[in-house]
């Protein structure tokens, strides 16, 4: 299946398209809500290796192969200032405030 064809897949299987921590849906697959992704570590893992880690992250970002393969995906590499440690705990942090009354009233129980 080629990633356009998984894209499709997903939106008809299961409604959910993908994002950045930038909010932005995937140009190919506009009509699909948010969801969004990124890169954790144990807790615990020593500040040193998050950094180290989160650089590799950054330069294969940064790579014009792994740009234009995010492209023929339908993918956006998010701008730099959101691509940290940082701003992907914002994102959760967020994300769970947002989300955690609806699915604490709703009953939602993990399988």
């Amino acid at each position: 299946m080629t990633d356009q064809g998984l894209c499709r897949h997903c939106q008809d299987a299961l409604g959910r398209g993908a994002e950045y921590t930038h909010g932005r849906r995937s140009r190919i697959a506009e009509s699909l809500p948010n969801t969004w992704y990124g890169v954790w570590a144990p807790a615990g893992t020593p500040h040193d290796i998050i950094t180290k880690i989160n650089r590799a992250v950054v330069a294969a970002l940064a790579d014009s192969n792994v740009r234009k393969r995010f492209a023929y995906m339908g993918l956006e590499v998010p701008p730099a200032e959101q691509q940290t440690p940082e701003a992907l705990e914002m994102l959760q942090r967020a994300e769970i405030e947002k989300w955690w009354p609806i699915i604490k009233a709703s009953g939602i129980k993990a399988e």
